[in-house]
């Protein structure tokens, strides 16, 4: 007889917990910020690269299409011309022309993202996207401002079959230089970065299953229409943060919350500058609950911050919960990924699955299927909204086992 009691399913969820051990640790990003950290919470940094090397970052993913700025691009203007007027761009009275500036939602808003239209899906800034052909068109001109004052032009051409094309010259039209970035040659990255003066293609980045987090430096609207440059955490496309603000820190215990997707979730404001004593100041009731790609959960709070001196960050880390795959008589269940935004699969080692029930935080089963007789099924969770769930996997042998899912579009 099956058990369906909210109780049970609770317990059967905390199977994965652990016992937790906090860790101390710190990143350092050279003085005035120069570098950044991309790091994992299990393993720690995995690499610390240089900063101030590259001017855009392009979207590697298969259907990106995201072009983000450096923080030492000053400006990038949109010019008021046609394409065609590529090689006679007339730069008077470029200070009024259209500006724009990456966004911290995600890592999709890119600066040359902006679409003239918000009104048109086609329109995806630098160019509009074709339905029929799936490429997309290249339909301005940039204007890019760099940090010494030098100024380029920039012409995103298109992104077809998997490759952007682009060139870049100096107003007079000199030093032109025509790009290819092919998806396909950097597949395990989020994004590849290019550097303008030297016409130089750079792989920085690591393997984006490598990372969770990235210590670095970049240029936010801190106020509205106000954009300085800032020190803090961004996340990586498949990591979650939960916010906890409500309780001393060492006292918050992650009990389920809704995870963001906000890559600027953790930012910059855990600190602040306190004029009296000329450090920083932590904010004491202010802690993380970071679900990483792997759907372990972890507990991060910080505990200094040195400035531009080093670029030092201060924090404490904990694994509060694991999400190792579930063994019991023979066989191992894996449910991925989990968190998961529109389908979740479950695979089996060891014998077949039987069935498969869908629960939510209140016990009420949702969905439910049977006589599946296969070592690997999916369930389709569009139709749900955000929040914890439980699934209810039972084996052929009458064996079963409960997985905490959670739903995080």
């Amino acid at each position: 007889m099956k058990n369906k009691i909210l109780v049970i399913l609770f317990a059967s969820a905390l199977i994965n917990s652990i016992s937790a051990q906090v860790v101390n640790d710190s990143v350092g990003i050279e003085p005035g910020y120069m570098n950044q950290s991309y790091y994992n919470l299990q393993s720690g940094e995995v690499s610390n690269v240089s900063n101030n090397d590259w001017d855009l970052a392009f979207d590697i993913s298969a259907f990106g299409a995201a072009i983000r700025l450096n923080r030492r691009i000053d400006n990038i203007y949109v010019a008021p011309i046609d394409t065609t007027d590529w090689l006679g761009l007339d730069t008077t009275g470029y200070i009024s022309w259209d500006e724009y500036s990456d966004g911290y939602d995600a890592w999709a808003n890119g600066a040359l993202n902006a679409p003239a239209d918000p009104e048109v899906a086609e329109d995806l800034g630098w160019g509009l996207y074709n339905t029929i052909t799936h490429a997309t068109i290249g339909n301005r001109i940039f204007l890019v401002k760099q940090s010494g004052g030098e100024f380029k032009k920039l012409w995103i051409k298109k992104l077809a079959s998997g490759t952007y094309t682009f060139v870049h010259a100096n107003i007079d039209n000199t030093e032109e230089a025509i790009v290819t970035i092919l998806k396909a040659d950097y597949s395990d990255k989020n994004f590849i970065y290019y550097e303008l003066s030297t016409a130089t293609i750079l792989d920085r980045e690591p393997s984006s299953t490598e990372w969770d987090l990235v210590f670095t430096n970049y240029v936010d609207e801190v106020a509205p229409d106000y954009y300085y440059g800032v020190t803090g955490v961004l996340i990586n496309n498949q990591t979650l943060v939960f916010r906890s603000s409500t309780l001393p820190v060492e006292d918050a215990t992650y009990l389920g919350g809704e995870f963001s997707s906000i890559i600027s979730t953790i930012g910059y404001d855990w600190k602040s500058f306190n004029m009296e004593t000329f450090t920083y100041d932590i904010a004491d009731s202010l802690c993380y609950f970071i679900q990483t790609q792997t759907g372990d959960v972890w507990k991060l709070v910080f505990s200094g911050f040195n400035g531009s001196s080093d670029g030092k960050m201060y924090f404490s880390k904990e694994k509060i919960e694991t999400a190792s795959i579930t063994s019991f008589e023979g066989s191992s269940i894996l449910c991925y990924p989990n968190p998961s935004k529109e389908i979740i699969h479950v695979s089996v080692l060891g014998q077949n699955l039987d069935q498969i029930e869908l629960y939510d935080s209140n016990g009420q089963l949702l969905f439910s299927t049977n006589n599946i007789a296969s070592t690997n099924s999916q369930i389709d969770l569009t139709n749900y909204s955000n929040g914890i769930y439980f699934l209810r996997v039972t084996m052929l042998d009458g064996n079963s086992t409960n997985q905490r899912v959670i739903i995080a579009k």
